[in-house]
């Protein structure tokens, strides 16, 4: 078996850091990484000039005749060829796509592959045909965390940490609904936002003026923010609970890293990822009309929106300490597990 892998790996954006986390996945699942050749293409500016390792060895191999084409990418950007015995293509959508031309594009391949079941629903009730593929998770390259420190003085409160943005659906409404009503400044405790959006603070404030519940603003528990998402690293080491329930039900990298730093992981309920996991949030599903920026076309967004209520509950007991260290140990096997069926999974995918 050999294969061809073309995708954005060099960039440095959320698109690159998954494509090289899969190719390093492919390499680990291949017996004979001879035959693994790989291809960058850009989608952005967001360059990574620097390529090392076994990375650089794919890109600098060529492999004759290829068998299996792996292409990552946007819908219309991929490429069916015929001379290969499998053609595959990875991708990640959003929202409801059969009013594009993607769909005709995507039925030409054998096999579309997406990182969670979500995805897969929407895909098929946008027409697509054939066999469509889901991993349950992105994967995940752990040699990306960091060990970049942020200048934020919490002393030893007891640290929530999410990333977020003020587009409801990063769930920042449900987030900071159930924090400000478990929790009072009297509590030892704080809520670390990781966002490059701007208009964060102000929306925060504008948050606490809606709900109105104390006469001080300083009577409402702390609330830090970190203005970039790359130092959410810092938290997957050294705080201690993090919350992921944006409205996409699709565990993205951060899940996964908190997961492998043995954090205590706030999640929707219908993240298949975790069995028996006392955190997860009670979730009701949403269908609305979206469209684009330009009102070019519009489509249907299919929503998991998380409860707050269940989401005040989940904080309240992680806070009080509630099976936090069986909790811990149970991660940790969460993280194996979470590991070995991605593995298992790449090698069902790439046999012929």
């Amino acid at each position: 078996m050999s294969i061809l892998y073309i995708g954005p790996y060099r960039q440095t954006d959320s698109w690159g850091k998954i494509s090289k986390a899969l190719l390093d996945n492919l390499a680990f699942c291949i017996e004979d990484k001879n035959n693994l050749s790989s291809r960058n293409i850009w989608y952005n500016q967001s360059i990574d000039s620097v390529i090392n390792g076994e990375i650089f060895e794919f890109e600098k191999r060529k492999v004759s005749k290829p068998e299996i084409l792996i292409q990552h990418g946007i819908p219309n950007n991929l490429v069916y060829h015929g001379k290969f015995k499998k053609n595959i293509v990875v991708t990640s959508i959003e929202h409801d796509i059969s009013y594009v031309g993607w769909v005709s594009n995507l039925n030409l391949f054998d096999t579309i592959v997406v990182f969670s079941e979500h995805e897969k629903e929407i895909l098929k009730k946008s027409g697509v045909k054939t066999e469509i593929f889901n991993f349950d998770t992105y994967p995940v390259n752990l040699s990306s965390i960091k060990d970049k420190k942020i200048d934020i003085s919490l002393g030893n409160k007891k640290t929530f940490y999410a990333e977020v943005s003020t587009n409801s659906k990063s769930g920042i409404n449900q987030i900071l609904s159930a924090y400000y009503s478990t929790f009072t400044s009297l509590d030892d405790v704080a809520l670390i936002l990781y966002s490059s959006d701007k208009n964060l603070l102000n929306f925060i404030n504008e948050f606490k003026e809606k709900m109105n519940l104390y006469s001080s603003k300083e009577l409402y528990p702390t609330v830090a923010i970190a203005n970039s998402e790359d130092e959410i690293d810092w938290s997957h080491k050294f705080s201690d609970f993090y919350i992921h329930v944006n409205f996409n039900a699709k565990p993205d990298i951060n899940f996964l890293k908190s997961i492998y730093q043995n954090k205590i992981c706030l999640c929707l309920d219908n993240v298949k990822l975790l069995n028996n996991y006392d955190y997860q949030i009670k979730s009701h599903y949403e269908i609305s009309v979206g469209s684009t920026k330009s009102n070019f076309y519009k489509h249907k967004n299919y929503y998991t929106i998380p409860s707050s209520a269940d989401l005040s509950n989940k904080m309240k007991m992680a806070f009080d300490g509630y099976r936090i260290k069986e909790n811990k140990s149970l991660v940790s096997d969460y993280s194996q597990e979470i590991h070995k069926s991605f593995i298992d999974k790449a090698k069902q995918l790439i046999c012929i």
